[in-house]
C-alpha cells in the first residue's frame, strides 16, 4: 500500500514541475508570470471586422455581364455574411458597392450597411452607366472611401470586375494600386470574360492585385469562382485578423550590429528632358559709341571704259576786223 501511496505522490509531484517548467520557459527570472495563455483566449472569442466593397464595371464594353455581376455579388454576400474558420472567433462584416465607367457612382457606402436583405435590394435595383472604362478612378475611389467609412483595424478587401481593358485616356494603376494596398487594402480581380487572359490584360490585372504571374485569372463564369473567392477572403481575413489580436509582449531592443558594408553606386540615370524656354525681356538701346578714325586711301580703281562721242556743236563765225576795206 505505501509503494502505492508513494508512486501517487511521485507522479503529483513530476506533474506539478512540469507544469512550472512549461509554465516559465518563455519568463525571465525575477519576472511575473505571463498571463499570454489567458490572453489567447480572450483573442479567440475575440470579433475579427471585415469591410468587402464590390467594384462593379459598368462601361459600354461590361453591358451584357452586367447582371452577372450583381448575381455573383449577391450570392459571394450570402456565403460571405456567415464566413467561419477554423478558430471558433466572430466576425462582423460590412459591405459596399461602387459602379465605374468614366465616372464612378457609389451606390451603397459603409455607413449605408443596415443587413443583407437591404443590401441585396439596393444591388438588384443598381442601373447601367455605360461609355468607357477609367479603372484609375474606381482604384481611387474605393481607397478613399476605405479610408473615410472604413473601420478602424478592420480586414478591408476590394473585390474589382474588369476585363483590364481601359480606355485609351485612362490614367495609369500601377501608382493608385500601390498606394492602396500600402495602406492595407487587399485587391481580388476577376476578369468578366476569357480575354481577361490574354497577356496585356492579365498583366493589368496583376498589377492591380498584386500577384505573381503565376496566380490563374479568375473568371466570372467559372463555375468554382464562389468557393474559390470566398476561401481566399477566408485567408485574408484569418492572417490579417491574427495580426491585429497579437497580444504578445514587447520585448528589450537588441544590442546594436555592425554597419552594413558600402553599397554599391548606382546606375546611372538616364538624361533629362530639354527644360522649357525661359522668359526674356528686350533691354534699352545703349549709348553711341565714340567717333571711328579716319580709314585708309582706297587703291586706284580701273581705268573706266571710253564713253560714247558727245553730241556735234553748232558753227561760229568771227569777225575779223582786218578783213575789212576802207
Amino acid at each position: 500500500m505505501w509503494k502505492v501511496q508513494s508512486a501517487l505522490c511521485l507522479f503529483s509531484f513530476l506533474t506539478v514541475a512540469t507544469n512550472h517548467i512549461v509554465y516559465g520557459q518563455n519568463r525571465r527570472k525575477g519576472t511575473r508570470p505571463s498571463n499570454l495563455a489567458a490572453k489567447q483566449v480572450h483573442v479567440q472569442d475575440s470579433t475579427c471586422l471585415i469591410d468587402v466593397a464590390f467594384i462593379v464595371d459598368s462601361s459600354e464594353s461590361a453591358k451584357n455581364v452586367l447582371f452577372e455581376q450583381k448575381d455573383f455579388i449577391i450570392s459571394f454576400s450570402e456565403k460571405a455574411i456567415h464566413l467561419k474558420l477554423g478558430k471558433p472567433r466572430k466576425f462582423n462584416n460590412k459591405l459596399a458597392v461602387i459602379q465605374f465607367s468614366s465616372s464612378v457612382k457609389i451606390e451603397i457606402s459603409f455607413k449605408d450597411w443596415a443587413g443583407l436583405e437591404q443590401f441585396k435590394k439596393k444591388v438588384n435595383s443598381m442601373e447601367y452607366i455605360g461609355q468607357g472604362t477609367y479603372t484609375h478612378y474606381a482604384i481611387t475611389n474605393v481607397t478613399h472611401l476605405f479610408k473615410t467609412e472604413g473601420r478602424e483595424n478592420s480586414v478591408k478587401v476590394a473585390l474589382l470586375m474588369t476585363d483590364g481593358v481601359d480606355h485609351p485616356k485612362s490614367p495609369d494603376v500601377q501608382g493608385v494600386s500601390e498606394a492602396a494596398r500600402a495602406l492595407g487594402i487587399s485587391f481580388v480581380t476577376i476578369g468578366l470574360s476569357n480575354s481577361a487572359n490574354k497577356l496585356a490584360n492579365a498583366a493589368k490585372l496583376r498589377l492591380i492585385s498584386g500577384d505573381p504571374s503565376s496566380e490563374p485569372i479568375l473568371i466570372l463564369n467559372d463555375p468554382t469562382l464562389l468557393d474559390r473567392i470566398v476561401n481566399k477572403l477566408a485567408v485574408i481575413a484569418s492572417e490579417r485578423c491574427e495580426q491585429k489580436s497579437c497580444q504578445c509582449e514587447k520585448g528589450e531592443p537588441g544590442v546594436q550590429g555592425p554597419p552594413g558594408e558600402e553599397g554599391r553606386s548606382g546606375v546611372k540615370g538616364e538624361r533629362g528632358s530639354k527644360g522649357e524656354k525661359g522668359d526674356f525681356v528686350k533691354g534699352e538701346q545703349g549709348e553711341k559709341g565714340a567717333e571711328g578714325g579716319s580709314g585708309y586711301q582706297g587703291e586706284k580703281g580701273e581705268r573706266g571704259e571710253c564713253g560714247k562721242p558727245g553730241i556735234k556743236g553748232d558753227q561760229i563765225y568771227m569777225y575779223s576786223p582786218s578783213s575789212s576795206h576802207d
